[in-house]
């Protein structure tokens, strides 16, 4: 109802538009009304019929997705009044759901959200994020192994020494909390910016070249992944050469196979996220 409310209040009569023409026309008024009277059931698949049968103006499919796989009970989302700290989120995406945030305050909804325009862009963006968390069951499960992964390398304070630098820190939090892509594609911009870090912190900007120490910093990184992962030494083979910046075709399969494997079972998971 607050996704309709927006729409309503943001697009007027121009919020929505009939997919099949033997539909009525969208009436905003009208469909708010029966929204509010409705019970707990019959509210739930007429918001479905609605998302289903009409596109939303100035909405991806990715968003009206999102909301119908959750109205159905499909996609676990955890819905919120606030706005989540990184670490939160990591934890919630090892539990294997992701934040919907709603804020609903007169003084918020139209002000700037983070770098979102409003309030209703960040939800949009929230949607959208859990879109690519759920929809591929097989990169749902890859991104929440790795996801336990990082979580476990954090714990043991394998990144300590970096945090102090602000530009490492908002993208290692963009990687834990706003990055929901392919695993693979993860390992690599953790290593970008493991990269991007030393070479400020040690005076190798100029050259563009790390020293043995920051690539053997690196090396330490992946490594713990790996060990945490239970790779076998094939695997660790292949993260080696992407944490040394020498991946050969061959190795990105590699990679993603060990991350399809199913060996760090739910009550590590869960322990990790500190449930």
């Amino acid at each position: 109802m607050y996704f309709l409310h927006w729409q309503t209040v943001l697009h007027g009569a121009r919020f929505a538009s009939r997919k099949f023409k033997s539909d009525n026309r969208p009436d905003g008024t009208e469909w708010m009304q029966r929204l509010d009277t409705a019970e707990s059931d019959p509210l739930t698949r007429m918001l479905i019929d609605y998302l289903d049968r009409y596109q939303f103006l100035g909405v991806t499919r990715e968003v009206t997705a999102a909301l119908t796989g959750w109205l159905r009970g499909q996609w676990n989302l955890t819905l919120l009044g606030r706005i989540p700290k990184p670490s939160e989120v990591l934890r919630m995406q090892v539990r294997g759901t992701r934040p919907v945030t709603t804020l609903c305050e007169s003084q918020r909804m139209f002000c700037p959200i983070l770098d979102k325009r409003d309030a209703f862009v960040f939800l949009q963006h929230d949607l959208e994020h859990a879109y690519h968390f759920f929809s591929d069951p097989a990169l749902h499960r890859m991104q929440r192994r790795l996801f336990v992964l990082l979580t476990a390398v954090i714990a043991e304070g394998a990144f300590r020494s970096m945090i102090h630098d602000l530009a490492f820190r908002n993208s290692f939090n963009y990687l834990i909390s706003d990055m929901n892509t392919h695993p693979l594609h993860s390992l690599q911009y953790l290593r970008a910016i493991l990269v991007e870090h030393f070479l400020r912190f040690g005076g190798g900007v100029a050259s563009g070249r790390l020293t043995t120490r920051a690539r053997d910093s690196i090396a330490r990184i992946f490594h713990s992944l790996a060990m945490e992962g239970h790779f076998t030494a094939f695997e660790y083979a292949a993260l080696r050469r992407l944490a040394d910046g020498n991946m050969v075709p061959t190795d990105a399969g590699v990679i993603e196979a060990a991350l399809r494997r199913q060996s760090v079972d739910t009550v590590q998971e869960m322990a990790l996220a500190g449930a």
